[in-house]
């Protein structure tokens, strides 16, 4: 018997809800367990009452492995997996296969098979539009349904501590012949820009990209590549750490002062050169103040909002208001439309799924022409999921969040880029 025809029999016979099964088969264990035995070269694993030795794993690796590759064949693994395409030959990986067998037990075929890195954001994103029926994406999804889905969440956190891959040797070290790489890099900057070039933060930015690539190329493919080194740890903590401090802001706001640090903390402070020592401490010190003095202006926002709101409501039924607000559909803005109203030929209708419009200018209904009489709304002008607050107190007070998001931002730096304007599309 292989590794994955034991992971077969696993799955039909209920181990994937049971803690000491994943533990058992996805870690190096010391001795026997429950489910499995081992020798000093191969795995046995208990099938019905009998063990059986796995023929193409040795015990100097565990037996199973969540980035595995596997392949799932619709109409033959069925029974494995309900929610595969009709037809389709899928090569995914153990931990997609048991991940879409936990939902497609919930679910059944309602979420199709998600055969990419994926979140709770996302398969949030997809449940909300369901239960709001705003798209028709998927069959609709119970209340019970997704309870069983929150206690499933609660389920696979616990399976974190063998499934997240936290540290690996290059995620915890420079990359090799970086020093070499940063000094020609900084050279040919010199030779083409003139030393000046440190004060000008568009070029730099140039530098930080050639960098963060040459870092990049270090850590792809490491077992945390995009998972826990990304985002914030990918674009700042390790640029940091490793391949220069950067030019942060500091108390600037405006941009005018700029000086850029070339070396890292693990080069150490520099302690001979008081501008760059200054760049760095200050960096520190508008972060810390703007934590914990400028954060006040979200809550006061927040107020705010909620004195000004708390009379307001929303009213079922059609104001017939003909204004609207004429809105350019990127893949940016679809979200915000789900939900609202557009006027066609002076008709009211559903947007349904937004991506239909990508690219064209529609005419949303907005809260801005309504006229409904009072501190009142229509459910047409101002979209069905706010309609279902009832109040717009709560959903508007949510607005605070961005500048409070901005200053909390400042504490664990920020990544600067750059992009092209174009003056037609983005002004005109």
């Amino acid at each position: 018997m292989t590794n994955l025809e034991y992971l077969k029999f696993a799955i039909k016979v209920g181990y994937l809800n049971k803690l000491k099964w994943y533990y058992s088969v996805f870690t190096i264990q010391e001795g026997d367990t429950e489910y499995t035995k081992y020798n000093s070269e191969r795995y046995t694993v208990k099938v019905d009452d009998t063990y059986i030795p796995i023929t193409n794993v040795n015990t100097d690796r565990p037996l199973l492995s969540m980035t595995e590759p596997m392949v799932l064949k619709a109409g033959i693994d069925d029974d494995l997996v309900s929610n595969l395409k009709v037809g389709s030959t899928i090569d995914t990986t153990v931990g997609r296969c048991i991940y879409n067998k936990l939902i497609s037990d919930i679910f059944g075929t309602k979420i199709p098979y998600i055969n990419e890195q994926t979140s709770v954001k996302y398969l949030e994103k997809v449940i909300a539009e369901s239960i709001h029926k705003s798209t028709g994406a998927v069959t609709d999804i119970t209340i019970p349904e997704y309870k069983r889905y929150v206690t499933l969440l609660g389920f696979l956190q616990s399976l974190s501590r063998i499934t997240t891959v936290s540290a690996t040797p290059k995620s915890l070290t420079p990359p090799e012949g970086l020093e070499a790489f940063k000094k020609q890099l900084i050279n040919d900057f010199d030779t083409k820009y003139g030393i000046e070039w440190r004060r000008d933060r568009t070029i730099i930015l140039q530098y930080d990209k050639a960098l963060k690539e040459f870092d990049n190329e270090w850590v792809k493919g490491e077992a945390n590549d995009g998972f826990l080194v990304s985002g914030k740890v990918k674009n700042i903590a390790r640029g940091k750490m490793y391949l220069g401090f950067g030019a942060e802001e500091g108390f600037d706001t405006t941009g005018n002062e700029v000086n850029l640090v070339t070396e890292s903390l693990l080069d150490g402070y520099p302690v001979n050169d008081k501008e760059k020592l200054s760049v760095m401490y200050n960096s520190s010190r508008a972060g810390s103040y703007d934590r914990g003095h400028e954060t006040q202006k979200g809550g006061a926002a927040a107020k705010d909002m909620l004195r000004a709101t708390s009379s307001t409501s929303v009213t079922d039924g059609d104001c017939g208001s003909q204004e609207g607000k004429v809105i350019l559909v990127t893949p940016e803005v679809i979200n915000a439309l789900t939900g609202r109203y557009i006027l066609v030929n002076g008709s009211t209708k559903p947007i349904g799924d937004p991506k239909q419009y990508i690219g064209q200018r529609i005419t949303v209904r907005s809260p801005l022409g309504c006229k409904t009489k009072g501190n009142k709304f229509c459910s047409r002008c101002i979209g069905d999921i706010m309609f279902n607050y009832g109040s717009i107190s709560l959903a508007i007070t949510g607005l605070s969040g961005v500048l409070l998001n901005i200053s909390m931002q400042s504490m664990h730096g920020k990544v600067a880029s750059s992009t092209k304007l174009n003056f037609i599309d983005d002004i005109v």
